[in-house]
């Protein structure tokens, strides 16, 4: 039996580094990424909503191909914004766990699975039942993008450990490495 968890779920504020500490973990240590808002990604690209740009409104589909979610959420804040709105739409009108059965759905055959957008209590409880540590990913200067609740909903508190995200991004590698020997005995 390996010593690494089935399941690490990671949270943090945006900009915190969520996403380059899950790559690490997928090339090193096996894990597959998986974001409970990979299915609000598909359903807005679906719809294809108009997005204000410096250039005119475009598609999303448009912007998405031209420079990623990451960079669109960072670029175009009417992204963030649409993502907030419709997950938080979903849940307080249709179902509060919509997003959580995606998620486990998309989770279901990996041995090793990094949750890398852990931002609601249902979802960090959702996780509970499994072989899973939770880890919030902190970085000094960042903070909540806004007054969204899923940028406001958790905390450090909220999570088993904490990840101190902090130097350049040539340098995580190492740090990861290192987290995961001390927190797990793995070798880096």
């Amino acid at each position: 039996m390996s010593p690494l968890p089935e399941v690490l779920a990671l949270g943090g504020y945006a900009h915190s580094g969520k996403d380059s500490v899950a790559n690490v973990l997928v090339e090193r240590y096996g894990y597959t990424p998986v974001r409970f808002s990979d299915a609000v990604r598909d359903v807005l690209e679906e719809m294809n909503p108009l997005i204000p740009t410096p250039y005119g409104a475009v598609n999303l589909a448009w912007v998405i191909k031209d420079v990623g979610w990451d960079v669109a959420k960072r670029e175009y804040p009417e992204v963030r914004r649409l993502m907030q709105r419709l997950g938080g739409g979903i849940r307080e009108h249709v179902v509060d766990d919509a997003w959580i059965h995606a998620g486990l759905r998309k989770a279901e055959g990996h041995p090793r699975v990094v949750y890398t957008d852990v931002r609601h209590k249902n979802e960090l409880e959702a996780l509970k039942g499994w072989d899973n540590f939770s880890v919030w990913v902190s970085r000094p200067g960042v903070g909540p993008l806004n007054s969204d609740v899923s940028e406001n909903q958790l905390a450090r508190s909220n999570f088993d450990l904490v990840f101190h995200n902090e130097g350049p991004l040539e340098e995580l590698d190492a740090k990861v490495g290192l987290f995961m020997k001390s927190m797990f005995g793995v070798e880096p």
